[in-house]
């Protein structure tokens, strides 16, 4: 049976490349009688200039690590929480930081307060649409399975609900 794959929504590389890094993860847990591959062993295939996924990866050190200190940092921000009270002064644990895109700064990824976002209408609408497409990114790694059928059902009644009461 061949394979097709494809970028996800979002993917550094478009669907031409999935369809080499995908054969090249299959390659290696067939060559390495596995039924798995871990992160690990798929970089230590891509050290090999010779292999096909080489070139996704960064291999000037000062600029990985500079990548990877960007990472740490928002897996930082990402990580803060507060408690809220809601209306119905129920205590409720949030993200104390949510990220958004600037509108005044090209559209620059930037973070803003949890009290930001819910007082601002703009960015509310902002943060509900990427929490939509998130639900929708989860359904789709989830819809082989037809347990979760009855969550997907009353997200797709919600949603429309959502939609059609804010003014996008």
């Amino acid at each position: 049976m061949k394979k097709i794959y494809k970028a996800k929504k979002g993917a550094s590389f478009g669907d031409k490349d999935a369809q080499i890094i995908g054969k090249q993860i299959n390659k290696i847990i067939e060559k390495n009688k596995l039924k798995e591959i871990s992160s690990k062993e798929l970089l230590e295939d891509a050290k090999n200039t010779e292999s096909p996924i080489h070139k996704y990866f960064d291999w000037n050190d000062t600029k990985a690590a500079e990548k990877y200190r960007l990472y740490q940092a928002r897996l930082i921000i990402n990580h803060v929480e507060i408690t809220i009270t809601t209306p119905s002064q129920q205590e409720i644990p949030v993200r104390a930081f949510l990220n958004i895109k600037n509108k005044d700064d090209n559209f620059k990824r930037v973070y803003v307060t949890i009290e930001k976002a819910l007082s601002e209408e703009d960015l509310r609408i902002q943060i509900l649409k990427q929490a939509l497409y998130e639900i929708e990114n989860w359904q789709q790694k989830y819809n082989v399975y037809t347990e979760l059928s009855i969550i997907f059902n009353a997200i797709k009644k919600n949603q429309k609900v959502i939609k059609n009461n804010m003014a996008w």
